[in-house]
């Protein structure tokens, strides 16, 4: 049995315990030890509020890891109460997170694309906060502004989309110097879609 089903086959054994699983670090630990014997690089995300219950393997975005992920998801074990999803979906931007102390509230951030005239293709972000970020933290604030778009777009679209991502002090007039709300990055790229698509 190799260490996909190994997984699965402990999945399924244990999915009694989950029950409680919210409240019980020792347990999602386990979960997640379990699932990095298949590879490091591998998280994951449950719900056991919905119905069906939710179980979402992640890469925190490294795209090498997306076809594994699809392989483990393909060998899920056929159980009526739970939907097993690969990578996380996208969420919308109706949302405040805190990562390492740091908060970060989407309604009140902005982007402004940056593209290269030799790579069409190339697609980067500069973000900014409305009242300022601490840019003694940047690699902290830039690590969280990622998991914010992760979670906002989707962890496919980060990953794939964004070649590039660079905070930057945000101007006192944004729309003016062509910046436009997070919450409107979405339709951004609906729009750069049905551009390219003509």
């Amino acid at each position: 049995m190799n260490q996909i089903e190994n997984f699965w086959h402990w999945f399924n054994h244990n999915k009694h315990r989950f029950r409680r699983a919210d409240d019980d670090r020792l347990l999602l630990d386990l979960i997640l030890a379990k699932l990095k014997e298949i590879d490091a690089g591998l998280f994951f995300e449950m719900s056991l509020d919905t119905q069906p219950k939710e179980f979402i393997i992640s890469a925190s975005g490294k795209i090498e890891l997306f076809s594994l992920i699809d392989k483990i998801i393909a060998r899920t074990p056929k159980l009526d109460d739970w939907k097993f999803v690969s990578l996380k979906p996208p969420r919308g931007f109706s949302f405040t997170s805190t990562f390492r102390g740091l908060s970060f509230n989407p309604q009140k951030m902005w982007f402004l694309a940056l593209k290269k005239r030799d790579d069409p293709k190339f697609l980067g972000l500069r973000i900014g906060f409305e009242g300022g970020c601490n840019f003694a933290e940047k690699q902290m604030v830039r690590d969280g502004t990622f998991l914010v778009l992760d979670t906002g777009l989707g962890e496919l679209v980060a990953a794939t989309r964004i070649q590039y991502l660079e905070i930057n002090e945000l101007p006192t007039d944004p729309c003016v110097h062509g910046y436009g709300k997070l919450t409107e990055l979405p339709k951004y790229f609906s729009d750069l879609d049905s551009t390219h698509a003509v």
